[in-house]
């Protein structure tokens, strides 16, 4: 019986380790082949710090509303910052600083998700983790494109993470950090503003009742962690950026033309419906097993903390209604960017189903009766 249990174990820790070796090999190949990454990497995060770069003395025209809107001078500069800060270490301009920003979270994604399953959970449901993230194309081609999904991505699930590590540990600590990981969602990209409004819904949701001061006091901790970054996050937009492409081109009524439109409510469902067979970038078998594994493992026993999943519904939500009143072509609009969108959800879901149901070390132990040699009777 003992054997029967633990060699699900050894073999999920085996595949993960291939599949360890072979990524790894693959992503340096990707590299080479394209060290600039993808375009958004070059004509937008990269292009914000080399105006700094290169124009300290008018480093101010990086945000400047006659660069087409494509630059999306509006987003928040956290991936800028971190090129600009290497490029000044190293004294120039070089593609070496992109692709280690870009492998640093391309290490941590995986490092995370198998870490605090280890934490929270097992062995099992850790390597488990760990294949079904390095085995996901999305999160390969988006981890060699240099762009800010990646460490959005990151931050989301860092956040729930921590969430779930307060309901097991009651540390308030872990609150602070929790906020600090969703400030720097908000400071990565525009979508990470939705995120934190998620994230305010839950708070409100989970910790505002009796005793208030109590309840205050928690989210004093977590306002500790959320402070700086939301702070130079809201310096930005306030007093630097410009108005962003998809609300500073439009007036009230066509904002709440578009919102009445039903036509767009039913191109956008039926673009989700279309893109759900290949969500993650798998093919649709592998797209519909990974869920329904989920419900069939059933939840764990000792995992609290389903409330989570509110954050990452506010957050589609949040996205949903920014299609509805794009400026541009919708169908446009969802083609080149809804992936990106679901890619950065994906990550935070898979890591939050894997901590909430059971592994596969659970499941095997309920289907293998022990011997009387190993559990012998009182």
């Amino acid at each position: 019986p003992r054997l029967a249990v633990r060699w699900p174990l050894f073999g999920l820790a085996a595949v993960f380790v291939g599949l360890v070796g072979l990524t790894l090999a693959a992503y340096c190949l990707a590299l080479y082949m394209r060290p600039s990454g993808s375009f958004d990497a070059y004509a937008i995060w990269n292009l914000r710090a080399r105006f700094i770069l290169f124009s300290p003395q008018n480093w101010t025209l990086a945000f400047s509303p006659l660069i087409s809107w494509k630059a999306h001078v509006d987003y928040p500069l956290l991936w800028p910052m971190n090129m600009l800060r290497m490029w000044l270490i190293l004294g120039r301009d070089s593609v070496e600083a992109g692709i280690v920003q870009t492998a640093l979270f391309f290490v941590l994604i995986p490092g995370l998700l198998v870490g605090g399953l280890l934490k929270l959970r097992d062995r099992s449901q850790a390597f488990l983790g760990g294949i079904l993230i390095l085995g996901m194309p999305a999160f390969f081609n988006y981890s060699t494109f240099q762009a800010a999904d990646t460490p959005l991505a990151y931050f989301y699930m860092a956040t729930l993470l921590l969430f779930l590590g307060y309901e097991r540990d009651r540390s308030p600590g872990l609150l602070a950090l929790a906020g600090l990981a969703t400030g720097l969602a908000g400071w990565t990209k525009n979508e990470g503003l939705m995120f934190e409004i998620g994230v305010a819904v839950y708070l409100l949701a989970r910790f505002l009742r009796p005793p208030f001061r109590a309840s205050l006091r928690k989210l004093g901790w977590f306002g500790l962690g959320l402070a700086l970054p939301l702070a130079t996050t809201l310096i930005f937009k306030i007093l630097l950026a410009p108005a962003g492409d998809l609300i500073g081109t439009q007036n009230a009524g066509e904002i709440m033309a578009k919102l009445l439109d039903p036509s767009r409510y039913a191109t956008i469902v039926a673009y989700v419906a279309s893109y759900l067979p290949n969500l993650g970038g798998w093919i649709w078998p592998m797209a519909a097993a990974v869920p329904l594994y989920g419900l069939a493992a059933g939840k764990a026993k000792i995992q609290p903390g389903w409330l989570v999943f509110m954050i990452l519904g506010i957050t589609f939500l949040g996205y949903f209604g920014v299609y509805l009143i794009t400026p541009h072509p919708l169908e446009w609009h969802l083609k080149y960017s809804f992936d990106r969108l679901m890619f950065q959800l994906l990550i935070p879901a898979l890591f939050l189903m894997l901590a909430l149901i059971r592994s596969p070390n659970d499941l095997i132990s309920g289907l293998v009766k022990p011997g009387k040699s190993d559990f012998p009777a009182k």
